[in-house]
């Protein structure tokens, strides 16, 4: 079932007043989880460079999009490559994808990032790494009004750790889900299709109210992940989404702060009181290689993993549980993945 048009707020990232624009974050953050973000400092120009680029990147013949294949959570994953949902079928996402990440990798200086011959796309890789080094720049700036929003120091997150860095079955081009990691800003083409389930906080409930979020141009549309909404106790919300095929191809650009490895993600001071006690805890570290390594007496644990940040537990919110996590904040590990909206089965194209 999907409802008209959401309305989100805005939040200018350019305000000189940054007591407000930290409490406008903090409502949006907690009504929402979604919100626009606008004068950011990425420029109209750029944006339909990448989505240019993108189109040609997508383009290529399959044979040369499988010489980028996914290394350490780099480059191409073909179409029906992921599933997002199982219980909207198992077919895998109509979507294909392209990741890139921070440079090089913390423990080597070997360069992780899959890049197609300058041959084949010259411009390719100046595009997306400068889009990349903006979008950052402007994802550090909207942390540092969150931790203000959370009542904490400005360079809260810095100072944690880390590198910045067909059956009756609904088709969905981008199955139902939440984000996995910290923050997400999410760039499109203007191509309809992203849905947002925001009537009830319980991610389990059934029937799921869609709601359409709207494209606005130059704006991102930003939304909570999992691990903030741990972090604050669930007083920010991961909200579940989506994305439908509306009969045309639909190019976006996700760009995630997601956590690092070796900093534990625990409930913010700020966000628990005698009445309203922490709903999660950290205990010691949690290592999980699958999910057929998942303990069967534990059926309220689901496994994620985010790109990088290790293995995080996805929480069960049909009850309180005690959880392990081990992943880490911020400066975090940004990954920048580029999806092309499949029309329909076998044909390619991506979100």
């Amino acid at each position: 079932m999907t409802e008209d048009l959401l309305k989100l707020p805005f939040v200018d990232l350019s305000s000189p007043d940054r007591s407000s624009t930290a409490a406008s974050i903090r409502q949006a953050c907690t009504e929402h989880g979604f919100f626009y973000l606008v004068n950011h400092g990425v420029e109209k120009q750029l944006f339909e460079q990448v989505f240019g680029e993108s189109k040609k990147l997508f383009a290529l013949p399959l044979v040369e999009k499988l010489k980028l294949a996914q290394k350490e959570n780099r480059g191409y994953t073909p179409l029906f490559g992921e599933v997002l949902d199982p219980d909207f079928g198992s077919k895998g996402d109509p979507k294909e994808f392209y990741y890139i990440g921070p440079g090089e990798d913390d423990s080597t200086p070997v360069q992780l990032n899959q890049w197609p011959s300058q041959d084949i796309l010259p411009s390719w890789r100046p595009t997306v790494e400068t889009y990349y080094t903006k979008v950052w720049c402007a994802g550090k700036r909207l942390l540092g009004l969150i931790a203000l929003a959370l009542n904490m120091e400005e360079s809260f997150f810095e100072k944690v750790g880390g590198q910045l860095g067909s059956s009756d079955e609904e088709i969905c081009g981008a199955s139902a889900r939440p984000d996995y990691g910290t923050l997400t800003l999410l760039a499109s083409d203007g191509v309809r299709g992203l849905q947002a389930c925001l009537i009830c906080r319980g991610k389990f409930k059934q029937p799921r109210v869609w709601e359409d979020v709207p494209h606005v141009d130059g704006a991102f549309i930003v939304n909570i992940g999992d691990l903030m909404e741990r972090w604050t106790n669930c007083l920010f919300r991961s909200t579940l989404h989506r994305v439908m095929p509306m009969g045309q191809e639909r190019y976006s650009a996700a760009f995630f702060l997601d956590p690092k490895d070796e900093c534990l993600v625990e409930c913010l001071e700020s966000c628990y009181s005698e009445s309203y006690p922490p709903s999660i805890f950290v205990m010691d570290s949690f290592e999980v290689v699958s999910n057929s390594e998942v303990p069967t007496d534990f059926p309220q644990y689901g496994v994620v993993t985010t790109p990088k940040s290790g293995s995080a537990l996805h929480m069960d919110f049909k009850r309180p549980i005690l959880a392990k996590s081990c992943s880490k904040i911020c400066d975090p590990v940004v990954f920048f993945q580029l999806w092309h909206l499949g029309l329909a089965a076998y044909k390619i194209a991506l979100h």
